[in-house]
């Protein structure tokens, strides 16, 4: 420890102060409050091992370096250069179950609704439990109108983590909307971790509905979206 003091400022406030000291520049910690802050000069502080740079003989064109690439832009947002990639490696390998999943989502977003059931039902010809197809699979049928179909591809889908929440909610809408509180409730099922993401969806439909039980969850949870505020306050009124 070379230097320690209290300090107490108001926000806004620049606070300067030095000292005169022989020692490595490059050796100097400095923390404020217990995690506050905390700064090391060392320059390789805090560097990963972790590779930055794609190996030279990686195949771009390959299956699987075009299903990258694909995956990518749909990361980036640049959904049309993802569909031709997508596309481009589909041609090589008709039945590549990551690329088609990515496809059938591209193909919602564009509200291409029976081509992406379509899509979806191609993957799960070949691995019927895969959460993503099943996902959309599940939100193809939905738009579409086919509420067993839409259930039955949800209810697998939440046998994925990635997607859990996600069919969980979708689950949970379509139940609300045949007024079967019973098997809408479904937070009784899912991983108390995972509760407080469903709570958008109960905050929608507090808003259309006056179920008892829904509004006795919904006063319960805390008001982390503009839209469980608004429904709390729609419950006052009630």
């Amino acid at each position: 420890m070379i230097y320690t003091r209290d300090i107490s400022v108001s926000p806004m406030v620049v606070f300067t102060d030095s000292l005169h000291i022989n020692i490595d520049n490059n050796n100097l910690k400095l923390t404020i409050g217990t995690d506050k802050l905390a700064w090391n000069s060392a320059p390789a502080d805090g560097d990963l091992r972790r590779p930055l740079e794609i190996p030279a003989k990686f195949d771009h064109n390959s299956v699987y370096g075009l299903y990258l690439q694909g995956k990518n832009n749909i990361s980036f947002r640049n959904y049309i250069t993802a569909e031709e990639k997508l596309s481009a490696c589909l041609q090589k390998d008709p039945f590549y179950v990551p690329a088609l999943a990515d496809m059938a989502s591209l193909q919602i977003r564009k509200h291409q609704y029976q081509m992406a059931a379509g899509t979806a039902a191609t993957v799960l010809s070949v691995d019927t439990y895969n959460p993503a197809a099943n996902y959309y699979y599940g939100l193809a049928h939905m738009h579409l109108g086919n509420i067993t179909d839409a259930k039955d591809g949800f209810d697998i889908a939440v046998l994925g983590v990635a997607y859990r929440s996600a069919a969980y909610t979708e689950l949970s809408k379509l139940y609300y909307r045949e007024k079967d509180e019973t098997n809408a409730m479904v937070p009784k099922k899912m991983p108390a971790i995972l509760v407080r993401y469903a709570v958008r969806v109960y905050a929608e439909v507090a808003l259309c509905t006056s179920m008892v039980g829904l509004m006795g969850l919904l006063r319960e949870m805390p008001p982390v979206s503009l839209i469980c505020v608004q429904s709390k306050m729609v419950i006052q009124l009630l």
